[in-house]
């Protein structure tokens, strides 16, 4: 009933409003990787401890994978010289692992690890968050995004089947928010969509494992190389 009453409200408005928490980040904040130290080429490495990190970004103490992953992004967002305006993601294989025109209401979706905590930490960030989806099965997708609870971190869907890659959606897309594509950042596991979005000047990262810490690091290295 959940996903029907979300595709009921989707077909009345055509966006939702993100009703994220909001946490406080500071500018200056040196990363934290939980994976080691990791150097980025404008992120002055550091090692921190957790409850260093802690203080800094408003978090917990980072003892279990999923939160030291948020605050992982959260304060890799709080160091980035430039934000993107707009941060669009696909669904198959970027937030989770399968196609949803090959699964039923029935079903409850598996997503890929760290894609749940950088969707927060990007809305957390006051990043405006989109998706943008081919998937035929529009049903499904929201019964999923329901079900993970990320729906409301998006303020725009566009979730349609098209056989000209993503250009219909990034044309919806920037009439909708009035941001250019040049500040906008793409996620998404295809290439032929990251081709057509970066023909009309978007930033697109190819996603390999889903939507992970290092596809965002790699996103707002692109943006800053760009100034």
């Amino acid at each position: 009933m959940a996903a029907h009453a979300a595709v009921a409200r989707l077909r009345a408005c055509g966006s939702f409003s993100c009703r994220a928490q909001l946490c406080s980040t500071r500018r200056g904040v040196a990363v934290v990787s939980t994976r080691g130290n990791m150097n980025y080429p404008f992120f002055p490495s550091a090692q921190l401890s957790m409850e260093t990190l802690k203080n800094a970004t408003g978090g917990s103490s980072g003892k279990d994978s999923n939160q030291g992953c948020y605050d992982h992004a959260v304060a890799l967002l709080a160091r980035a010289p430039v934000l993107p305006k707009l941060v669009v993601v696909d669904l198959d294989y970027t937030v989770w692992p399968s196609y949803c025109q090959y699964k039923t209401l029935m079903d409850s979706p598996t997503v890929y690890p760290e894609a749940v905590d950088v969707i927060k930490a990007l809305a957390a960030s006051r990043v405006t968050l989109a998706v943008a989806s081919r998937t035929p099965a529009l049903a499904v997708a929201m019964h999923f995004l329901e079900k993970l609870s990320i729906v409301d971190y998006f303020s725009y869907l566009e979730i349609y089947f098209t056989i000209f890659a993503k250009t219909k959606h990034f044309t919806a897309l920037k009439d909708k928010t009035g941001f250019s594509y040049e500040s906008m950042l793409f996620f998404d596991d295809e290439a032929k969509n990251l081709t057509s979005a970066r023909k009309l000047g978007v930033n697109a990262i190819l996603v390999g494992e889903g939507l992970n810490l290092k596809a965002l690091e790699e996103g707002l290295v692109l943006l800053a190389s760009k100034g």
